[in-house]
C-alpha cells in the first residue's frame, strides 16, 4: 500500500480505542475540488457524523466529540495530496493527509486503524486484454475502465461465421499475436485477458508462450465492440485480476 502521510509523522499502526469515536474519510478530486467545494463537502459529513453519533450514543459522551468536529473547518487543502483521514474520540484529534485515492466514507467506531483505508481505497486496476479474431488482433493497456489501444494487426478480411464454422486462425498469425503479448508483459509485468472466438481461442492457448499471465480466456466476437462493451464484460473477471497484482490469482483456463 502506498505511504499514508500525517503532518510530522507516518501511522502504521491503529490508533488507541476511545468510545465514541469518529473516522471521516474525504478525497480530494484535483480536477473539481476547490477549496470551497472540499469545505462545504466536509460541512456535509460532519453533520452527518453528528446525526449518526446522537442516534447511537448517550449525550454526555458524544457532546465532546461533536465540539471537536465543529472545530474542524479550514482544513489545510494539499494539492499534492489525494485526500484527508479525520480521527476524532473524546480525547484524540489526528488529521491524516493521503497519498492513495480513496471513496468518501465516514466510520462510527471505537478505533481508526489503517485496514479502514484499505478498505476505502478505490479500485484501480492495471491489466492487458488481447482481442483476438481469426485473421485480425487488437492489444489494450487498460487501466480500469480507461483502455489504451498499443497495437492492432489485420491480414485478411473473415467474417464472424467463417470463424464460427471452423476456419481456423494461421499460427503464424498466432504467434505474431503471442509475440506482441509476450512484449507488453515483459514491459509491464500484469495479467492478460484473451477475447475472442472459441476456435481461435482454443488454437492460441495451444501455442502461447504466455500462458502463466493469462487470467482468463473469454469467447465472443469483441474485435469491433466498444471498449465500454468489453470493460463490462470484464468486470466481473477484475477482482482475480486485482489479487494477481497481489500475487494470489488462480488462472482459469477455456472449457
Amino acid at each position: 500500500m502506498n505511504s499514508v502521510a500525517l503532518k510530522r509523522e507516518h501511522v502504521a499502526v491503529g490508533l488507541p480505542k476511545y468510545r465514541p469515536a469518529v473516522s471521516i474519510i474525504q478525497s480530494f478530486d484535483q480536477k473539481i475540488d476547490l477549496k470551497r467545494n472540499l469545505d462545504y463537502k466536509l460541512k456535509i459529513a460532519l453533520e452527518k457524523a453528528e446525526r449518526e453519533l446522537m442516534a447511537n450514543y448517550p449525550a454526555n459522551l458524544v457532546i465532546p466529540v461533536i465540539k471537536k468536529l465543529r472545530h474542524l473547518s479550514g482544513l489545510k487543502y494539499d494539492a499534492e495530496k489525494k485526500g484527508v483521514a479525520i480521527y476524532v474520540s473524546t480525547a484524540v484529534e489526528k488529521i491524516f493527509y493521503l497519498d492513495i485515492n480513496v471513496e468518501d466514507k465516514i466510520i462510527i467506531d471505537e478505533s481508526f486503524e489503517i485496514r479502514d483505508l484499505a478498505h476505502s481505497k478505490k479500485l484501480s486496476i492495471r491489466y492487458l486484454v488481447l482481442i483476438l479474431h481469426a485473421a485480425s488482433f487488437k492489444m489494450y493497456l487498460c487501466r480500469s475502465s480507461v483502455f489504451t489501444l498499443v497495437k492492432t494487426e489485420a491480414t485478411e478480411r473473415v467474417s464472424d461465421a467463417t470463424v464460427n464454422n471452423g476456419k481456423q486462425a494461421s499460427d503464424q498469425f498466432l504467434h505474431r499475436a503471442d509475440k506482441e503479448v509476450s512484449i507488453l508483459v515483459k514491459a509491464y509485468s500484469l495479467p492478460v485477458f484473451v477475447m475472442g472466438p472459441k476456435r481461435p481461442l482454443q488454437r492460441f492457448k495451444h501455442l502461447t508462450k504466455c500462458g502463466q499471465s493469462i487470467v482468463q480466456y473469454i469467447y465472443g466476437s469483441y474485435l469491433n465492440k466498444k471498449t465500454i462493451h468489453i470493460y463490462k464484460v470484464l468486470k466481473p473477471h477484475l477482482a482475480c485480476c486485482e489479487n494477481e497484482q497481489n500475487g494470489i490469482c488462480g488462472r482459469v483456463p477455456p472449457d
